[in-house]
């Protein structure tokens, strides 16, 4: 999917000031340690994308924790009189318009679709429907409510998302608390947390993946067939399988949430474990393979920041940036 968090002339500035020369880690490394705190913090204040949550890191103000519990009720009435006042509607307009995106056709078909098991059939209706309404921000809302009650969590996700991007929020930090739950959602919450916390994982982290591999879609299937939650290809669900004899495994088993979650948790533990730790390697081993984030760890020499810039995988650089920038907004969101 596309980047949730828009790149700004700030982020774009804090890039190059971390992959030019002159970037903020030299004036730490030639003692200008005044000088670089301050563009640190000019980068922090932004908190837009990858290089704005790193500076905040090294100044500090990163945070590391597990789900606080919120008053769901409150936000949505939050969020829902803030929208009534953006697009200047009585309250009864926004009833009005669930009704009205429950009745569409396409809206019905993909329900009916969906509760005959045709999940292919359905999904095309539903896509057919969002892309209609893409640019109506009422309609958008309501069907990411809806969409969210059938269980279909990737299209409610990309709702939300252009939902806040055509409003004057314009970035999901910006945006009422209840429409950044929509799009940084806490889906599949039994098993995420149970399998976080059994392999000794923050669950806010394995959100983030889930979100980045899968936007939560337990049917998700890639190019190079990794599949569920977490995006596990086959070969290596069967090693996982076997590690964890986890007796009669089958490649479409991993559809399985409960399953795919598990295997997940584990892998993931796996390359932190193997990695002493480094979550910058773990992620690009998940996505990239063990044998090149090692590699890329020894050009390093064990700087976090250039081992994420001397990735030489265009789609694990950007993942493992993603999973950052997704991990920070879950700990803004549910962290305490």
């Amino acid at each position: 999917p596309k980047a949730d968090i828009p790149f700004t002339k700030a982020a774009a500035h804090v890039s190059r000031l971390f992959q030019t020369a002159g970037n903020d880690q030299l004036l730490l490394r030639q003692g200008r340690a005044k000088e670089a705190r301050a563009r640190f913090e000019e980068a922090a204040a932004e908190q837009v994308n990858y290089y704005a949550l790193r500076a905040a890191d090294m100044i500090g103000s990163g945070e590391r924790s597990e789900v606080a519990a919120f008053d769901e009720a409150a936000e949505r009435e939050e969020a829902e009189a803030w929208l009534a006042a953006w697009l200047d509607l009585p309250d009864a307009s926004l009833r009005s318009s669930a009704q009205a995106i429950e009745k569409d056709p396409r809206f019905q078909r993909g329900r009916e679709l969906l509760s005959l098991g045709l999940r292919d059939e359905a999904t095309a209706e539903i896509e057919a429907l969002r892309k209609d309404v893409a640019d109506d921000p009422l309609a958008l809302y309501q069907l990411a409510l809806s969409l969210r009650d059938l269980g279909l969590y990737r299209p409610s996700i990309a709702c939300a998302v252009r939902l806040i991007h055509l409003s004057p929020a314009g970035s999901v930090r910006e945006a009422p608390r209840f429409l950044q739950r929509l799009a940084y959602p806490l889906y599949f919450a039994d098993l995420v947390v149970a399998e976080a916390r059994a392999h000794g994982l923050d669950p806010l982290l394995l959100f983030a993946l889930v979100r980045q591999e899968s936007l939560f879609d337990g049917w998700a299937t890639s190019r190079a067939d990794a599949r569920g939650l977490t995006q596990i290809i086959p070969s290596t669900g069967e090693w996982i399988a076997r590690r964890l004899s986890w007796r009669g495994y089958r490649a479409h088993h991993l559809y399985r949430p409960y399953l795919n979650a598990r295997f997940g948790a584990w892998y993931l533990a796996r390359q932190l474990e193997d990695f002493g730790g480094d979550l910058f390697a773990a992620l690009a081993a998940y996505n990239g393979g063990p044998g090149n984030a090692a590699r890329w760890l020894a050009r390093a020499r064990g700087d976090d920041d250039l081992f994420v810039e001397v990735i030489s995988l265009p789609e694990t650089q950007l993942y493992v940036k993603k999973v950052y920038e997704h991990y920070a907004l879950y700990h803004a969101l549910y962290g305490r």
